[in-house]
């Protein structure tokens, strides 16, 4: 039992000691009490609003240095493309969550799976990526060439991976008569 005692006094000194660690690992013990005590759609439901409000926060925090940075006359101080990619990509997240969160409530409708929306919150993120991408060596709104060429590398994979998707789907469907995730399954198999 002393062995026991000297290990929780041990782990809770680090704990106490170490902000980092408390950061991570109460959130994560947080989650553990939570997943016992909901069901995952009641959970997933409940920390979607919750990060869709997180999210707006953090894109309420950025907006600051983001209209400063595209109001300053002359070149685009460095800070703005990081300014921008955070601000961007947690609003896409705001937007993601909220439509998450309105499929969740009501039933699932074509429109709403088809949505322009959707692709907007894609886009915005797309952006994002972009101008995280860029903000690495950024002096006075110059890019370094090495960035824009992550960009171009990025952008074209993920080109490639949508016709490769589009392809093995629409040869899935045209084989079976329709699509279902087992179809994926069998396709991929080794066997």
């Amino acid at each position: 039992m002393s062995i026991v005692k000297r290990l929780l006094g041990a782990a809770w000194f680090y704990i106490k000691e170490n902000s980092t660690f408390r950061w991570l690992v109460i959130p994560l013990i947080l989650f553990g009490a939570f997943a016992i005590v909901l069901p995952a759609p009641d959970l997933i439901k409940y920390l979607s609003w919750v990060l869709a409000v997180t999210a707006f926060m953090v894109f309420v925090t950025y907006l600051g240095a983001v209209w400063t940075g595209l109001t300053t006359n002359g070149p685009m101080p460095r800070y703005t493309h990081l300014a921008l990619g955070i601000a961007l990509g947690w609003l896409s997240i705001v937007m993601n969550r909220t439509w998450v969160g309105m499929i969740r409530a009501y039933p699932l409708e074509m429109w709403m799976r088809d949505s322009y929306f959707i692709a907007f919150y894609v886009w915005t993120s797309i952006m994002a990526g972009v101008f995280h991408m860029t903000a690495p060596g950024a002096i006075d709104g110059v890019v370094p060439q090495e960035n824009w060429i992550k960009i171009g590398i990025s952008v074209t994979i993920g080109i490639l991976l949508g016709v490769v998707a589009t392809i093995i789907v629409t040869s899935i469907g045209a084989v079976s008569g329709s699509f279902q995730m087992e179809d994926i399954l069998f396709f991929v198999s080794p066997s």
